[in-house]
């Protein structure tokens, strides 16, 4: 018998529109894995106390990210490898990823599109999604993305989505 591998962690994020939640799901099914989505836990909380992002006020973000990083490392101390997705904001989770780097093998892939693409896609989305605005609040403004700098290892998204699916499979090996 091999000793124990340490859990692995592929964190997927981006813009709005960039293709996030496509890749991890996609991730997850090749891997094979569990998948957790931020936007996914803040529907299902709006929907298990019946209020929307307005209702909940101001710290629906934060409700649901705290929810999501407890989750998150609740399952990492189990063992259990994992895809996360979400549109992370540097200052808020490059701390939980550097408390969970000395235990956990940690990937992140940004997920970049031209800025007008981003922005069709998620008026699209909207469009096409009544519950959308009451999960999100609000249409988010076209803008530039700055990409996050990090300290772990980093894969853009402008190649075909197999491309990524082969290179985490075989860093799953590793």
């Amino acid at each position: 018998m091999t000793g124990r591998r340490r859990p692995w962690l592929v964190v997927v994020t981006g813009r709005p529109g960039a293709g996030k939640t496509t890749l991890a799901r996609a991730l997850a099914d090749a891997l094979p894995c569990a998948l957790l989505s931020r936007d996914a836990l803040k529907a299902g909380l709006l929907q298990t106390l019946g209020v929307t992002h307005h209702e909940l006020g101001g710290g629906a973000n934060q409700l649901a990210t705290q929810i999501f990083a407890t989750t998150t490392a609740q399952l990492l101390q189990a063992d259990v490898s994992l895809v996360i997705e979400a549109a992370f904001q540097c200052a808020v989770w490059q701390p939980w990823l550097l408390q969970w780097s000395s235990d956990v093998e940690i990937r992140l892939i940004i997920c970049q599109v031209a800025d007008d693409l981003a922005h069709q896609r998620v008026l699209a989305r909207c469009a096409a999604d009544p519950a959308w605005e009451r999960i999100h609040g609000g249409m988010p403004a076209a803008a530039p993305y700055q990409p996050p700098q990090s300290p772990f290892p980093t894969i853009s998204t402008y190649l075909p989505l197999a491309f990524y699916i082969a290179g985490i499979t075989l860093f799953r090996n590793t």
